[in-house]
């Protein structure tokens, strides 16, 4: 069977699947718009894979062109701007993964919170898409996001009027990313959610979902570094509050999407002991965390996805996994500028990566301003963050005409 992956994203996802791929026999194929664009990428699927096409990742004719001349069975899109084509396409190749209704279901913010709000856990929210509109928005703080953005890029946090109506023009221009991905005119203000931020890492075996483990979610912000929320801590194998009764909530989000064939990342918080989403991803998780499922559990759910995919059987017995937690700690910069180095003690760190350097950084906003990151083990959550801490402080940053 052929496999082909639709671009990747920079935690190196796309790796990880061909990787998969390979130890189960299928023959990978990797598809980009440009080479080049992941040369900084320590886990580079351009390096991995057996073929290697280029062509427009962005346009569904030209993409089921490439598939049919290469006998490409079926299509998985690592990051969040190619799935919609990629389940587009599947539907005219075997009609492997999940359907095209079901992306849009989680890619779409306005059609997430209207399938999955409900007495229990709603989520107060607003889609906007006219400009004078944001006015009406009254409750602070709150959230603005893109109405089909990926993770928390250009995504805000506003504690009142003027500061909204600050931010708010810049979703009312269509345009497209530096990936080329289209964004829909518009945006969606929710609800500021107080709290610690958690993920639900699901698959789906045969005829229903499954949750593999809970992460705990820290930010710039949650660990007071600053008033960004960029993800700086992952700790992985977490009780949450209240769980039975969250993990009913969870899988119901999931099957109010009609989603099928695939794996989440479902990001949430608990809010007097509720849980409250945020988000619906049908992909893998990003932020290096399927490398850390694997070191804490040792479970590849890059192998996961694939059999999701495929609709084949899954055996996990959830009752043998590990107790253990592990992290994944973020590398940020201390502020703009031109990175030329970045040096530490290897003895002190676990399957340490950074980003190939030299490298200009030129906002600290969103997860893109991560320069590496680190694993750690901890007996507890207050312990791995102290052990963050001081490791963090241990690397040395060196900045050339830095700002």
């Amino acid at each position: 069977m052929k496999i082909g992956i639709l671009e990747t994203n920079s935690s190196g996802n796309g790796w990880f699947l061909i990787k998969a791929l390979q130890k189960n026999n299928f023959e990978a194929v990797f598809i980009t718009t440009d080479i080049n664009k992941y040369h900084h990428l320590e886990l580079n699927p351009a390096l991995l894979t057996e073929t290697l096409i280029v062509g427009n990742s962005y346009s569904v004719d030209e993409v089921t062109k490439l598939c049919k001349n290469n006998n490409i069975d079926c299509l998985i899109a690592p990051g969040d701007y190619q799935l919609e084509v990629c389940s587009q396409i599947n539907a005219n190749l075997k009609g492997y993964g999940p359907k095209y209704n079901a992306i849009c279901n989680c890619k779409y913010k306005d059609k997430t919170r209207k399938l999955t709000n409900n007495s229990k856990s709603s989520v107060d929210y607003k889609s906007i898409d006219k400009s004078e509109d944001v006015n009406h928005w009254k409750t602070y703080p709150a959230i603005i996001k893109p109405i089909n953005g990926s993770g928390s890029c250009d995504v805000y946090v506003v504690s009142n009027q003027n500061e909204l109506n600050r931010v708010s023009p810049l979703y009312f221009d269509q345009k497209k990313n530096n990936y080329g991905y289209q964004f829909k005119r518009g945006c969606q203000i929710e609800e500021f959610i107080e709290g610690i931020e958690y993920s639900a890492e699901c698959y789906w075996n045969e005829d229903q979902w499954e949750i593999l483990t809970y992460i705990k979610k820290y930010t710039s912000k949650d660990l007071h570094i600053n008033e960004n929320c960029v993800e700086l801590l992952d700790i992985c194998n977490v009780t949450i509050p209240n769980q039975e009764v969250n993990r009913s909530i969870i899988l119901n989000w999931l099957n109010s999407v009609n989603l099928d064939c695939s794996v989440a990342h479902i990001e949430f918080k608990i809010d007097n002991g509720i849980a409250k989403l945020i988000e619906i991803n049908p992909r893998l998780p990003g932020d290096r965390i399927v490398e850390l499922i694997y070191e804490t559990l040792n479970i590849d759910v890059a192998d996961l996805w694939i059999n999701s995919y495929l609709s084949n059987p899954i055996n996990i017995n959830h009752k043998k996994l590990s107790n253990n937690i592990k992290a994944m700690g973020q590398i940020i910069p201390k502020h703009l500028g031109h990175i030329e180095s970045i040096t530490y003690c290897k003895d002190n760190f676990e399957l340490m990566r950074t980003v190939k350097l030299p490298i200009a950084i030129e906002q600290l906003t969103d997860n893109d301003c991560r320069l590496g990151s680190f694993i750690i083990l901890g007996d507890s959550t207050r312990a791995i963050k102290d052990q963050y801490f001081d490791l963090l402080e241990s690397i040395n940053i060196e900045y050339v005409n830095s700002n």
